[in-house]
């Protein structure tokens, strides 16, 4: 979602939703959020403007173009979901689960939406531990872990925060 190829993973994937519908789910991380937008995602480069400089010579109008496209980018991010919810099965997420409130999928609180798209997991029997890595935020234990799969009745716990080719199994095989 960063990087030279941006813009087509972006279409590749709505491409991907566009025929298969339901089959694909589209979650807001941590780019996508709109209390970071303009900071996280600006941060992290949106990518567009390098491909339309070839497009206009003049510089005021690309700079508008531009920013046309990435007010519809912003908006198209705000009809994305934080939680998918599979009942007796999985609940599907950005990032992890907020370290103070298990009972989040009832009621979003910003704080919560916040911990979705940045917190992590770690193999670890305490509840929960800041987040040094990540300068902030939480690291989510097994203990917490067990607590929120028992209480809405799923097995797993899926998450895409964190790139891995072959997926990594973490509190007793709950999060992937």
């Amino acid at each position: 979602d960063r990087g030279a190829h941006q813009i087509h993973t972006l279409y590749n994937v709505l491409l991907l939703k566009k025929k298969y519908g339901k089959r694909v789910i589209l979650l807001r991380g941590n780019h996508e959020y709109t209390r970071n937008l303009g900071g996280t995602s600006r941060h992290f480069g949106f990518i567009l403007k390098e491909y339309l400089d070839s497009y206009f010579k003049d510089q005021n109008q690309l700079k508008q173009y531009y920013q046309n496209i990435y007010n519809k980018f912003l908006e198209f991010t705000r009809y994305l979901s934080f939680v998918v919810y599979i009942p007796n099965y999985a609940v599907l997420l950005h990032g992890g689960i907020p370290h103070k409130n298990i009972n989040f999928l009832s009621s979003l609180s910003e704080e919560d939406k916040e911990e979705i798209v940045w917190n992590d997991f770690i193999d670890s029997q305490e509840p929960f531990l800041f987040n040094y890595d990540r300068g902030g935020f939480y690291k989510i234990g097994t203990p917490l872990v067990e607590a929120f799969a028992n209480k809405y009745r799923i097995k797993y716990i899926i998450r895409a925060h964190d790139h891995r080719n072959s997926g990594k199994w973490l509190c007793n095989n709950r999060v992937l």
